[in-house]
């Protein structure tokens, strides 16, 4: 038998296989309960979004926001702040969460006093009870930085890993832009009026994080902080630039369906979408409407994430299980 007639009986038989096992959706993306209880006896820690129609997208900006289009969300849940390293570590250290690569901006070593530190002591001393406008340190890889920061240094793989930790998901994109615009559609999560430093976390105001509780004046209509600056966040969907052009009208999008080219192996959609611009950000990309992607195993120091909690979540789905198999005999069979 050729090798080619060889990699189609393993992928045929594979295909069989396949349909009889359980779905490969993500288990990080658990479902919830029904569309009319979600805000019901929710966490304090997270915001309701009420559900509504909105305009997504902008006229006025970049190619890949356009066209605008009205979208349909059902109601849902988005954390009122970013995840802090306080609480992001916990997940590290339960086990479910991968180490974040985050090294302190020279502004906020030098003003918030991180410390990089090269092992730990033999002994653990007793933590020092902080001083007034001092913050509790948490050790981050070898840093000390202030727990009450953005957890930043974070790739959309463990940000993902995170909200699954938690019961939760990564908010989908449309999901990120209401709870960030409101019904309105606002410019900027508190509204129209150009940014300041009272509001918004930019390049503008110190060049450096800020705690995930601060800066209360530039919440989103819906109440959640610093979905404008402070940390770039990362959301659900894969990126496509063109999305806007097929999703109009859509209710509860969850971004274009990544599928494997049958001949190359390659996903169609190589980027995660990011949101909301950073402490290092200029004016432009504060915007609400504002996209931006990256691989979702790249990371920097100004990238975060916050959680949402749906009815029925958003999936990852991986490749299905013939496509994977004739992957693997592609790398082992023999070349002609």
């Amino acid at each position: 038998m050729n090798r080619l007639a060889l990699t189609g009986v393993i992928v045929m038989l594979c295909g069989v296989v396949g349909a009889l096992l359980p779905s490969f959706a993500d288990a990080q993306h658990p479902r919830g309960g029904t569309a009319s209880n979600v805000c019901a006896g929710g966490p304090s820690d997270m915001v309701c979004v009420t559900a509504g129609t909105f305009t997504m997208g902008s006229g006025i900006g970049d190619a890949d926001e356009q066209p605008t289009h009205s979208v349909t969300l059902s109601e849902f849940l988005i954390d009122k702040y970013e995840v802090s390293f306080g609480q992001y570590m916990q997940c590290v250290g339960a086990g479910k969460c991968g180490m974040p690569r985050y090294y302190p901006p020279l502004k906020q070593r030098r003003v918030v006093g991180a410390k990089v530190i090269s092992a730990l002591p033999k002994k653990k001393p007793r933590a020092p009870r902080a001083a007034p406008g001092q913050e509790a340190k948490i050790k981050v890889a070898t840093i000390l930085v202030n727990k009450k920061l953005p957890a930043a240094g974070i790739t959309w793989t463990d940000a993902n890993k995170y909200c699954g930790y938690k019961g939760r998901h990564l908010p989908t994109e449309a999901q990120w832009e209401y709870a960030a615009r409101g019904t309105r559609s606002n410019y900027y999560a508190w509204g129209g009026t150009p940014p300041i430093c009272e509001r918004v976390n930019s390049a503008k105001c110190g060049k450096y994080p800020r705690p995930v509780r601060s800066l209360a004046k530039g919440a989103s209509p819906f109440g959640a902080v610093n979905m404008t600056g402070n940390a770039w966040e990362w959301v659900h969907d894969w990126y496509d630039a063109r999305y806007y052009d097929v999703s109009k009208g859509a209710t509860d999008p969850s971004g274009p369906t990544n599928v494997d080219d049958p001949v190359t192996g390659q996903m169609k959609y190589r980027y995660r979408g990011l949101r909301g611009g950073s402490w290092s950000g200029i004016p432009s990309e504060l915007r609400t409407a504002y996209r931006y992607r990256l691989l979702p195993s790249m990371y920097a120091n100004d990238i975060g994430f916050r959680c949402a909690k749906s009815a029925v979540a958003p999936t990852t789905r991986r490749p299905s299980v013939p496509l994977r198999v004739a992957r693997l005999a592609r790398t082992l069979l023999p070349k002609r």
